[in-house]
Formats: structure tokens, C-alpha cells, sequence
């Protein structure tokens, strides 16, 4: 065997060392939403599997959102709508009276509908209902408030939605976000990236930049606003 052939395979055998020990160490304790949030900024689809498999309650179904998110961008329809489904089901045993469930709820079907819109019309009711109810229960919640500027940057004017009505609802999120939070905390550096997107569709381009810069200073490691960010660059 030359030495070229075993530098090769030393080097194969300690990069399958190193994914083993990772997914170990994953198994090993319970996954948090910190956990999960770190491998979607590496978009790496079979940590978040792992994460979703190791959690119960909405931890799970946090990281089915987000493997479903991740398994979207990555062109894999089939997983996609598998782990929004999972994620759909675990939040509806719980979203009568968890107000951080009926959020998470109504994202997930907004990801539903984009893997498949035939059921834009009566999920789309159910995360007006959704957004509705956690209204009522907390109205000051951000993740409630990045939603409602999702779902408005995806529906028409003519129907109550558009960028100005997502533009007020992200002013009330980043606010939101600017309190104290020690459990479910999720979605700063998110709100900022949407907030940057809806500049750049405004031809603000300075003001779009500022948004991803700003979301890289609560989140270092946040792909989306890296990926947007070095997109503008180009």
C-alpha cells in the first residue's frame, strides 16, 4: 500500500470517526432548540433527523419543523412533507392550550401548503384561527408576530396581506424579542432576515444589508442572513 493510499484512508477513517462521534453525542442527551437551530444553520438534514428522533414534545416537533425546512431546501420533497406532517400531528395533541404549540402549528402548515398549495384554502383557515387564538392567550409574543408576518408576506393585498402589513408585524417581533426569554426563544435573527428580504424587494438594498447584518449579530452562525448577505455581494 503506498503512502499516499494510506494517508487517504487514515483520513476517511477519522472523517467517519468524527460523524459517528457527532451523532453519538447527539443520542447521548436530550436535544434542545439550541441544538437544533445550530445543526439548520449547517443545514445538515441528518443531525436534525437525530435531534427530532431523540426529543419528545414540542422540542420534536420543533426539529420535525425544521427538518422539514432543511430537507425543502436540499430538494427532497418526500422527506419534506414526512417531517412536516410528524410535525403537524405532535402540535395538534397540544396547540388547544399551549400558545407556543398554535405558532409552531401555524408555520407548519404554512410549510405544508408550499409542498403542496391544494391545501392552501382550508389550511389557510386554520392558521388564520390559529394566529387568532394565540392572540388572544398572548398577544405580545414574538414568534406569534413572525408568523403573522410570514403568512402576510405570502398573501395578497386584496386579501389582507402584503409587505407593509409584514413589515408592521415584524416592527412588533423584533420588539418582542427585545425582552427576556429563558425557554422557548427561537426566532430573532429569523425576524430581522424576513425584515431584510422585504427591503430587498423594495430596492432597498442598504436597508436590506443592515437587516442580515443585524441578525448575524444575534446569531453569528444564522445561514439564512449569511446566505442572503453574501448573495447581495454578488
Amino acid at each position: 500500500m503506498t503512502s499516499l493510499t494510506q494517508k487517504s484512508l487514515a483520513q476517511k477513517s477519522l472523517a467517519l470517526a468524527l460523524s459517528l462521534s457527532t451523532l453519538l453525542s447527539i443520542g447521548a442527551h436530550a436535544a434542545s432548540i439550541s441544538d437544533i437551530d445550530d445543526a439548520m444553520n449547517r443545514m445538515d438534514v441528518q443531525a436534525l433527523k437525530t435531534l427530532t428522533d431523540s426529543s419528545d414534545g414540542y422540542t420534536k416537533a420543533y426539529g420535525a419543523y425544521r427538518h422539514a425546512v432543511a430537507s425543502g431546501v436540499m430538494g427532497n420533497k418526500a422527506e419534506q412533507s414526512r417531517s412536516a406532517d410528524l410535525a403537524a400531528g405532535l402540535l395538534e395533541q397540544s396547540a388547544n392550550d399551549d400558545v407556543e404549540a398554535k405558532v409552531l402549528l401555524a408555520a407548519v402548515h404554512g410549510l405544508q401548503i408550499s409542498v403542496n398549495p391544494t391545501l392552501g384554502e382550508s389550511l389557510g383557515r386554520k392558521i388564520q384561527q390559529l394566529i387568532a387564538d394565540a392572540k388572544q392567550q398572548a398577544p405580545d409574543n414574538p414568534r406569534l408576530a413572525l408568523i403573522e408576518a410570514a403568512n402576510a408576506f405570502y398573501t395578497p393585498v386584496a386579501f389582507g396581506g402584503g409587505e407593509q402589513k409584514a413589515l408592521t408585524a415584524l416592527d412588533q417581533a423584533i420588539s418582542g424579542f427585545k425582552q427576556p426569554c429563558t425557554e422557548i426563544c427561537w426566532g430573532e435573527a429569523e425576524a430581522y432576515t424576513w425584515r431584510g428580504l422585504i427591503y430587498q424587494q423594495q430596492g432597498l438594498k442598504d436597508k436590506a444589508a443592515a437587516q442580515w447584518q443585524q441578525a448575524l449579530k444575534v446569531d453569528p452562525n444564522y445561514g439564512w442572513a449569511t446566505y442572503m448577505l453574501a448573495e447581495s455581494k454578488r
